[in-house]
């Protein structure tokens, strides 16, 4: 054997370190947790990889403990797949390589090329991920990148203010905007008020929620209103209101989430809808509701396709009667009729319905009723 190359006894630490990330593979497996996946699907979405092949790598790294196998954050039967903090030191070993790369093999050694986003996540992020996570981030503090953001429209009540419970009940960090809502003391809560017909508040809601929390995975467009009287009686205020609010919010709050999603390569968009876009009833006259909300289910469905590619979801949650302050008790009694089911539905059928949703990730396009069975009634 040449002279210096013999070893004996124990592999060296590089030896050993290589027996767990020797491999291209499993080091950009790592890339992609440290970018924020966490179940198998995103990985091979991201990845491009093999079952097989990803199944081994994952199976490897949970066996040197970079990775810890957990139940999914939001509740569903999925299994996830979370950095340890040994994995997270591994954020290092990635901006090396990224150095050495830019310094030696791009042509023109002082070249500074653009970063791409594995330079620019671990260039520039470097303390955020492979810190401990802090406890206590000051409020309006960017916090650490690692758990799921969802962008909640409409949140200051009823099923808009559940959604930010449920959510947040499930480790996410919320964005909450509405024209009347309330501070708050919570950390993981950012709250931005404002009218959601303004492009401005849906600038502020991601731009900040960015800043904070370092991403957007979820944007529930869940703010409306509506407004039930004969056509011809409708106002030129309410038009005005109805596609503002309706129509005009999803549309500014969408253009604005999707990019951030896309930077991830993941992402989910759901809109809350009402079942009378498929059929009309006679004593609930509501043409601009079905307008407006008509069009946000056309509008799921091409946002769909368009975006499958890209790993982002699409779906909507088509609702009859539910008791919330849109509906107040004394309408209740000839509500419940409505329904073949004979009662009114809750925020929480709401709710559960949006976390189907959000945990189902071979759906996308979907137009979920909620309704009491009044669509497949008609």
């Amino acid at each position: 054997m040449t002279k210096g190359h013999h070893r004996t006894g124990a592999a060296s630490p590089i030896s050993r370190a290589l027996n767990a990330i020797g491999d291209r593979w499993t080091l950009r497996i790592v890339q992609d947790a440290l970018e924020g996946s966490r179940r198998f699907g995103q990985f091979q979405r991201s990845l491009g990889l093999a079952k097989n092949i990803l199944s081994a790598r994952l199976k490897t790294l949970v066996e040197f403990e970079i990775f810890r196998i957990s139940p999914a954050s939001d509740g569903s039967a999925y299994r996830e797949y979370n950095l340890t903090a040994k994995g997270r030191a591994l954020c290092s070993v990635l901006v090396a390589i990224r150095q050495w790369e830019e310094k030696f093999t791009l042509p023109g050694t002082n070249a500074t090329p653009p970063l791409d986003r594995v330079g620019n996540i671990y260039s520039r992020q470097v303390f955020c991920l492979i810190a401990p996570r802090a406890t206590n981030s000051p409020k309006g503090s960017a916090m650490n990148t690692e758990a799921k953001v969802a962008v909640i429209t409409g949140a200051s009540q009823g099923i808009g203010a559940a959604l930010v419970k449920a959510y947040r009940d499930r480790n996410y960090r919320v964005v909450a905007t509405s024209r009347s809502i309330r501070a708050s003391d919570d950390d993981g809560l950012l709250v931005v008020p404002g009218d959601i017909a303004d492009r401005r508040t849906a600038e502020r809601a991601i731009s900040e929620g960015v800043a904070r929390f370092g991403r957007i995975d979820t944007l529930v467009n869940n703010a409306g209103i509506f407004i039930a009287k004969p056509f011809t009686e409708y106002s030129e205020t309410d038009y005005a209101a109805m596609l503002g609010v309706n129509l005009a919010g999803f549309f500014h709050m969408t253009q604005l989430a999707i990019p951030e999603m896309e930077k991830r390569g993941a992402g989910h968009v759901v809109q809350i809808t009402t079942s009378l876009t498929d059929h009309a009833l006679h004593s609930v006259p509501s043409v601009l509701a079905s307008l407006t909300k008509g069009g946000l289910n056309a509008a799921t469905k091409s946002l769909a396709i368009e975006f499958a590619t890209r790993g982002i979801r699409t779906n909507a949650v088509s609702l009859g009667a539910i008791k919330s302050p849109m509906n107040p008790p004394d309408t209740h009694a000839r509500l419940h009729i409505l329904h073949p089911l004979g009662h009114m539905g809750e925020i929480a059928d709401v709710v559960d319905a949006v976390f189907y949703l959000e945990s189902a990730e071979f759906v996308t396009g979907e137009i979920l009723h909620v309704d009491g069975g009044q669509t497949a009634g008609h």
